[in-house]
C-alpha cells in the first residue's frame, strides 16, 4: 500500500474528463484510471488532492465493455485512456462528456458522430524526455494522472513511421542533460520530421546525428529550440507536411499545432465546411493556424479575413495559399480573442486552443452573423463560450462530435450557430 493511502471497494458512476472513472464515497469523489461505468473495483485511494485519486488494485465485477488493449504499457501509460473500453463505449463516455459540459439547455441535443482516425492513424505525436543520468534517457508518454515519464518503445496508435522516429529521437538525445519535448510529424517526401524544445544542454553530437540521419534521408529535418537560444537550430526541413481535401500539400511550420491525424484533419474540414455553408459569403476565420480551414473555405467564400496570433503559422498559411494562387484571403496576424465585433461577416468560423475564446465570443454576440462554426477542443470552454453566443439570440443547428483520438477521452466537437 501506498503512503497515506486508504484500500476500499468503490462503484463507478461515470467517465469524467480526462478519462478516470467517478465514484462517490463518505468523503467525496474519488477519481479511478481504467475503469467503466457500473463497474465494482478495489482501490488504494490517496488521501491528498481533491478531487482525491486512487489506483486500481482490482477489478471485481467489471463492465461488459472492457476489452483487452492492445498495448503493452496501457495500465501505466496516461496517452490512451480508454483504450480497455470497446469502441462503442468509447463513444458514449465521450459523448457523456461533451453533454455535461454544455449548457443545460443544451443537453438533450442530438450529437451526430463521426469516426475520423483509423487505426495506426496518428501523423503527428508529442513524447516527453528527461534524463536521469550516466546517459539514461526517458522518452515517452506522461503516466496517468502523473508527471512521471513512461519510456516507450512502441506505440500502436501512431504511423509506424513515427515509431522509427522515436529511434531517431533517442539517437539524437543521447548524452544529453536536462529535459524538453519531442515533436515528431511525417513531412517532406513522407519522411518524419523531429521539433526538439530542450532545457539543458545538449552535446554537439546531438547536432551531427540530427545532420547525418537528414543527409542519409532517414528524417526529413529536425528544429531544436534551446532553452535561451533566439531562433531555433534548423537541419534539412522540419516542416510537416499533409495533404489537404484538395490533394495539394499543406505545410505546418516546426513547434506549430496541426491535427494529430492526417486522415483526421480532413474529415474535419470537410465537415467544417459543409457547416460554414460559405459559397459565396464574407468570412471570418479566427484563431486560422497554418491554414487548414483557410484553404478550403478561400474556394468557396466571396471572401475570407483569416486572424492568427503566431507568426510561423501565418508565414505558413500565406505559403499555403500561394501555393494554390487563392487570392481572396486577408491574413491578419493578430489576438484573435481581442476582435472588436465582426460587422460585415456573414460566417464566423473559430478553431481556439483549449483555453477557449471568451473574447472573441463576446465580440461575436454584440454583432452575430447569420452563421457560426466553433471547432473545440475542449467541451468545458466551448460549452462556456456558448452561453454567450446563445444569449446573443443564435440559437445551436447541429452539434457534431469527431473522434479524431480513438482510445482517448478527447474529441473535437463542431457546433453550428444561426441567427434566430
Amino acid at each position: 500500500m501506498t503512503k497515506h493511502a486508504d484500500r476500499r471497494e468503490v462503484v463507478i458512476e461515470k467517465i469524467v474528463a480526462g478519462g478516470a472513472g467517478l465514484a462517490r464515497t463518505d468523503e467525496g469523489v474519488v477519481l479511478v484510471p481504467r475503469t467503466a461505468p457500473g463497474e465494482r473495483v478495489a482501490v488504494e485511494i490517496e488521501r491528498d488532492g481533491s478531487p482525491k485519486r486512487a489506483r486500481l488494485l482490482s477489478v471485481l465485477e467489471p463492465s461488459p465493455d472492457r476489452v483487452e488493449a492492445d498495448c503493452a504499457i496501457v495500465e501505466s501509460c496516461g496517452g490512451c485512456a480508454l483504450l480497455h473500453l470497446s469502441p462503442k463505449a468509447q463513444r458514449g463516455a465521450r459523448e457523456a462528456i461533451v453533454r455535461e459540459a454544455l449548457p443545460p439547455t443544451l443537453r438533450a441535443t442530438e450529437i451526430e458522430h463521426h469516426d475520423a482516425t483509423p487505426p495506426r492513424g496518428r501523423t503527428r505525436v508529442r513524447w516527453h524526455a528527461k534524463t536521469l543520468g550516466r546517459g539514461r534517457l526517458l522518452l515517452g508518454y506522461r503516466a496517468a494522472g502523473s508527471r512521471a515519464i513512461v519510456d516507450l518503445a512502441r506505440c500502436p496508435a501512431i504511423d509506424q513511421r513515427l515509431e522509427r522516429a522515436l529511434e531517431d529521437a533517442r539517437a539524437i538525445l543521447a548524452g544529453a542533460d536536462g529535459q524538453g519535448e519531442v515533436s515528431a510529424a511525417l513531412g517532406a517526401h513522407g519522411l518524419s520530421a523531429l521539433a526538439i524544445e530542450w532545457t539543458g544542454s545538449l552535446p554537439a553530437r546531438a547536432f551531427a546525428e540530427s545532420e547525418a540521419r537528414v543527409s542519409s534521408g532517414r528524417l526529413a529535418g529536425v528544429a531544436i529550440a534551446l532553452e535561451g537560444a533566439k531562433t531555433p537550430a534548423l537541419i534539412g526541413d522540419a516542416r510537416a507536411f499533409s495533404t489537404a481535401i484538395d490533394g495539394a500539400p499543406l505545410v505546418t511550420p516546426p513547434f506549430g499545432f496541426a491535427q494529430a491525424s492526417e486522415v483526421g484533419d480532413a474529415a474535419l474540414v470537410r465537415l467544417v465546411l459543409t457547416r460554414a455553408a460559405a459559397a459565396g459569403k464574407r468570412v471570418l476565420e479566427l484563431f486560422s493556424g497554418s491554414g487548414n480551414f483557410t484553404v478550403a473555405l478561400a474556394r468557396e467564400a466571396a471572401s475570407v479575413v483569416a486572424i492568427e496570433s503566431s507568426e510561423p503559422a501565418a508565414r505558413a498559411a500565406r505559403a499555403n495559399l500561394e501555393a494554390r494562387a487563392l487570392a481572396n484571403v486577408k491574413l491578419t496576424e493578430g489576438d484573435a480573442d481581442a476582435i472588436r465585433p465582426p460587422a460585415g461577416f456573414d460566417v464566423v468560423v473559430l478553431d481556439p486552443p483549449r483555453a477557449g475564446a471568451r473574447g472573441a465570443c463576446a465580440a461575436i454576440a454584440q454583432k452575430p452573423p447569420a452563421r457560426v462554426v466553433y471547432v473545440s477542443c475542449d467541451a468545458a470552454t466551448l460549452g462556456r463560450d456558448l452561453g454567450a453566443l446563445l444569449a446573443a439570440g443564435l440559437r445551436v443547428a447541429s452539434l457534431d462530435a469527431v473522434d479524431l483520438f480513438p482510445g482517448t477521452s478527447h474529441v473535437e466537437v463542431v457546433a453550428t450557430l444561426v441567427r434566430s
